[in-house]
């Protein structure tokens, strides 16, 4: 097309247009173009297979590394826990009187149990448990 044979009166009134004319004149018709129906549905579903295809699987739980951890700490606190009752036994009690210093032990645990609110504690402990793993069975994944 040869812009030279075109009327002079078109190029005067390109140079005047300003954006805020062709907003005006797009925003004057009230006329909204409604999506036909199932559009939204199809691009959700085209979204979904989308990312199900592009999706990386899980990253696993790293047991090979924390396992050794877990067993060191493990055994660490049966040590203490094996001193422990060495050196209340070897304190309280004779060669002859073994049990009694076991017996005397467990008094003293539930003892210290009853004056720290442990009951009250392990409640806590329980309900959190509780709520988590109902919370985990809520969102799995039911196939």
């Amino acid at each position: 097309m040869n812009t030279q044979n075109q009327p002079r009166h078109f190029e005067n009134q390109a140079r005047h247009f300003e954006p805020d004319d062709l907003d005006r004149i797009l925003l004057a018709a009230d006329d909204a173009l409604p999506p036909s129906s199932g559009f939204a549905e199809s691009v959700m579903r085209s979204l979904r297979e989308q990312a199900e295809q592009t999706a990386t699987p899980p990253i696993p739980f790293p047991w090979k590394r924390i396992l050794p951890g877990a067993v060191a700490c493990l055994c660490g606190v049966f040590v203490l826990l094996v001193a422990f009752i060495r050196s209340y036994t070897a304190q309280t009690a004779t060669a002859a009187e073994p049990l009694a210093a076991l017996r005397n032990l467990g008094n003293l645990l539930f003892t210290a149990a009853a004056h720290s609110n442990a009951g009250w504690i392990a409640l806590a402990v329980a309900l959190a448990l509780a709520s988590l793993l109902f919370t985990w069975r809520l969102t799995s994944v039911r196939s």
